[in-house]
């Protein structure tokens, strides 16, 4: 089984931004495994960033948030996981959804993992190297771990595997980092 890192290609690609600052004083595009529900609203405005390149099938939305615009929604709406919060978004003449997926999967294990560590302070900075349990890893298409909270991590489980159906569909705007792979 391999584990993959979402990545999104904003380089090549529009992504979208808040209108209003007053979302990251919130934190609420800081998915971070809570519900953001009850604070979003009817809408998130967003404005494009990177004008001038192509349009994604999927954006990212401030830092890494998974936007999937309706017509991409309704292809993936039956099979994301249940403990999915769909929070909408709209720009110009488009409008779509924001991933929020509640809660971890408990499946890296974390003794096992290397971690960046701060030299000053002895402080986990971040993971440099995952470690996965195999058997934790969950049955679904896209899922968080609480170590490494703002990432969304797919693997090829084969009823599951989310990195060959944006491959089939050719959807643009995603790549995947390949962090783990089981012997």
């Amino acid at each position: 089984m391999k584990i993959f890192k979402i990545e999104f290609e904003v380089d090549d690609y529009k992504s979208l931004l808040a209108k209003d600052d007053s979302v990251h004083e919130k934190n609420l595009l800081d998915l971070d495994g809570t519900s953001k529900k009850n604070e979003w609203g009817e809408f998130l405005d967003a404005e494009i960033d990177n004008v001038e390149a192509q349009n994604p099938d999927i954006y990212s939305c401030g830092v890494g948030n998974m936007l999937l615009p309706e017509d991409v929604f309704e292809l993936l709406k039956n099979l994301l996981p249940a403990n999915v919060e769909y929070l909408p978004v709209r720009w110009l003449n488009g409008k779509g959804f924001i991933v929020n997926i509640i809660g971890f999967s408990n499946c890296l294990d974390s003794l096992k993992s290397e971690w960046l560590i701060d030299d000053e302070t002895g402080k986990k900075l971040f993971i440099d190297k995952h470690i996965f349990l195999n058997e934790k890893v969950p049955d679904c298409l896209l899922f968080k771990i609480e170590d490494d909270c703002f990432e969304i991590f797919c693997s090829d489980k084969e009823s599951y595997d989310f990195k060959k159906f944006v491959e089939i569909n050719d959807l643009k705007g995603l790549s995947f980092e390949l962090v783990w792979e089981s012997n």
